[in-house]
């Protein structure tokens, strides 16, 4: 059996555009991965604290669960794609952009325990 990552790990595209002040909502987006083991213990270790403290750690683990992004600096006739840390901290920064991210992360990823297709 072959194994490629691409192939087994789930992602999640969120657009944003229109957090971000965009026309259209897929004029900015982000590619985020399904939580590791490791990464899905540390969410559930941190959810007897409150709502607060899970984001706080979804946030921090966000940057490693980015896939990839079509946001970039401008400099002159240069464009440079942004790192994954650099679009957390700019998606963040705006609230409702930060709210739609967050909450349609978790809304994919709640329980990577449960099924993706209906009972059998």
């Amino acid at each position: 059996m072959v194994i490629d990552k691409k192939t087994y790990i789930k992602t999640v595209r969120i657009e944003i555009g229109l957090e971000l002040g965009a026309d259209k909502p897929d004029e900015a987006w982000l590619v985020l991965r399904e939580p590791s083991t490791l990464e899905w213990l540390e969410l559930q270790e941190v959810s007897s604290k409150g709502e607060a403290e899970v984001v706080k750690k979804i946030i921090e683990l966000f940057p490693a669960l980015v896939v990839d992004h079509n946001l970039f600096t401008q400099d002159g006739d240069k464009q440079t794609k942004l790192d994954a840390k650099a679009v957390i901290e700019l998606v963040v920064a705006k609230i409702g952009a930060a709210l739609k991210l967050i909450n349609s992360y978790v809304e994919a990823f709640a329980n990577p325990l449960a099924r993706t297709s209906g009972a059998k």
